[in-house]
């Protein structure tokens, strides 16, 4: 794509390198056959007019071009639609799977239960649990959580619910279909 500074406004053409530098890194970092998860019409669009969940998935992979050891997420989450925030997800795990930190700050804890390996909890600003997810989220601190007024995934209130122990859709899938397998109602 070639852009000339005479037909695009001056903060069009920025932004433009900047989304093309963005896909770079995104396909340097290993994401599907064109490396890229922004849609090729959002290059050359003015950010101010595109829809927030757009706006928002273009700034985040924008910040990527300088190629950051820490990445800090504050609310990826809000304002995404379904296909937004799975290509927020893949661009967390891409991240961390090419040795970056990944700085999560948010209130949705199914998303936190998805893609984080350690949590910090803050209160009244100071620290009131820190751990991997599976231990601050265990069964015993589901009290200490609710006072604090956060509550466990709906994965793990389901997987209790049946009697098993999971914090995330995906893992509970698998304890379900493992707890099929060994009760034989797996077999045809």
């Amino acid at each position: 794509m070639v852009l000339h500074a005479a037909q695009v406004a001056p903060q069009l053409l920025v932004y433009a390198v900047l989304l093309e530098a963005a896909g770079q890194r995104l396909e340097d970092l290993g994401e599907g056959p064109d490396g890229s998860e922004l849609e090729d019409e959002l290059l050359g669009c003015d950010p101010s007019l595109m829809p927030g969940g757009q706006r928002r998935l273009v700034t985040a992979t924008s910040a990527l071009v300088l190629d950051p050891d820490v990445v800090v997420l504050d609310e990826p989450w809000v304002g995404l639609d379904a296909a937004s925030r799975r290509k927020i997800e893949r661009m967390i795990e891409r991240l961390r799977k090419g040795g970056k930190a990944v700085v999560l700050i948010d209130h949705d804890m199914d998303l936190i239960c998805e893609v984080a390996d350690t949590v910090t909890v803050l209160n009244e600003g100071r620290v009131a649990l820190h751990g991997p997810t599976g231990e601050v989220f265990a069964r015993k601190n589901w009290d200490t959580l609710a006072e604090m007024y956060i509550r466990p995934s709906r994965a793990a209130l389901l997987a209790e619910m049946v009697g098993l122990d999971a914090l995330s859709f995906e893992e509970l899938g698998s304890k379900l279909v493992a707890a099929g397998d060994a009760s034989g109602e797996g077999e045809a």
